[in-house]
């Protein structure tokens, strides 16, 4: 399992920035390694292979399976806002949860360092941020085997927080904000803040949550956050016993009827049910992933109007439409609680926003789908999208 210091940038902006670790997105591999571990035990034993292999095929099927609930518990979460000015870490390591929030004036630099054998190709160059904290130190933000490619991320990142950054020879270099690319137009001249950004309206979206533009609508994709509740813990481990049991006896059945040219008739019902639930069972399994592993999509669809897509592997897996306005009502209960989230009533269940994000990104979100903002207040706005990209590509 990959140490929870180890983080990968999702998405950044201008004094913001969104990292994660999150062991979790391997789950699908240990479950179909667990399960076909399991069947060739189950096979070996049928075709009379000696039973010590087959107990240790057996064992290791259910360990691979049994790792899954403790990577579901792992994971680990950077947000660092310098407009907001706050810097929250969450981190999770069964059976232990870790909150902190300070300031970002405690980033101190980041580092370029050489990991690895020293000799030519068999090395690789890791991203650290370096804090003044006394529990977090240092958080790899991320590895490439290429020298230059670390250079550019950490050069856009130090422009993007506000800081400096040491290269391979220990040399600090001073980050400087990104200059607008040809054709772009640089962005109307604004007081800088204490913490070294430009002043902007205080309603951008949190890091937590990314922006993309697609043509005329506006895409709010909430990070899945690995917070995994008990019914959706106990959906997936159901779906895996079950899927245990329909295909085993699949395979047990397949091979004590014969070939299928010799079934009698009760055999063949046998048979198809076998097979409906083998089905049936894998149904379970993917819909129990796409819950645990998937993350929202918010679409804009007109003013006021936002469409709600769960999307996994980069597939929309089902679509709602928000109609919460004619009830009247948005229920917000912010973290730690199992009910985190924003709640908003729906025809037969409420649905539930952003399990896990912080209490400013709900706030955000119950501002934004109420309506924006009142008349003192400035109204909701998004970072500018350059042409062709996402807002929140980390560069």
């Amino acid at each position: 399992m990959p140490s929870i210091t180890h983080l990968k940038i999702v998405h950044s902006r201008d004094c913001m920035l969104y990292a994660q670790s999150t062991p979790g997105r391997i789950t699908p591999l240990l479950a179909v390694a667990g399960i076909a571990v399991w069947l060739g035990a189950v096979g070996g034993a049928l075709s009379g292979f000696p039973w010590p292999a087959t107990v240790l095929l057996g064992m290791i099927g259910l360990g691979l399976l049994a790792e899954i609930p403790l990577i579901l518990t792992s994971g680990a979460w950077l947000m660092i806002d310098r407009q907001r000015g706050w810097m929250h870490w969450r981190a999770k390591q069964w059976p232990r949860t870790q909150r902190e929030s300070f300031s970002p004036d405690r980033i101190e630099t980041l580092e370029i360092v050489r990991r690895g054998v020293r000799w030519p190709g068999l090395g690789w160059w890791e991203l650290l941020l370096k804090v003044d904290h006394p529990r977090l130190r240092r958080l790899r933000l991320g590895w490439t085997p290429r020298l230059g490619r670390v250079q550019r991320l950490a050069r856009s990142l130090a422009g993007k927080l506000a800081t400096g950054w040491l290269d391979e020879h220990g040399l600090l270099h001073v980050g400087l904000p990104e200059a607008p690319g040809r054709g772009e137009e640089a962005p109307a001249a604004q007081a800088a803040t204490p913490t070294g950004c430009a002043e902007r309206p205080p309603l951008l979206p949190p890091p937590e949550i990314q922006v993309e533009a697609r043509g005329a609508r506006t895409r709010l994709v909430l990070s899945n956050s690995a917070e995994v509740t008990r019914g959706a813990g106990a959906f997936l481990f159901y779906a895996l016993i079950w899927c245990l049991w329909a295909w085993s006896s699949l395979l047990i059945k397949g091979r004590s009827f014969g070939p299928p040219r010799v079934w009698d008739g009760g055999q063949s019902w046998t048979m198809g049910l076998l097979i409906a639930g083998s089905l049936v069972g894998l149904f379970l399994l993917v819909q129990a992933l796409q819950t645990v592993l998937g993350e929202q999509v918010l679409v804009e669809t007109a003013p006021g109007e936002w469409l709600l897509e769960r999307r996994w592997l980069g597939l929309s897996w089902s679509r709602q439409n928000l109609e919460w306005k004619r009830q009247g009502w948005l229920r917000r209960i912010d973290p730690p609680g199992e009910e985190s989230g924003l709640w908003i009533p729906g025809r037969r269940y409420d649905i539930r926003l952003g399990a896990g994000l912080s209490p400013d990104a709900l706030a955000w979100l119950q501002q934004l789908l109420s309506g924006g903002a009142g008349p003192d207040t400035p109204a909701i706005t998004f970072p500018p999208t350059p042409k062709g990209s996402n807002s929140n590509s980390p560069g």
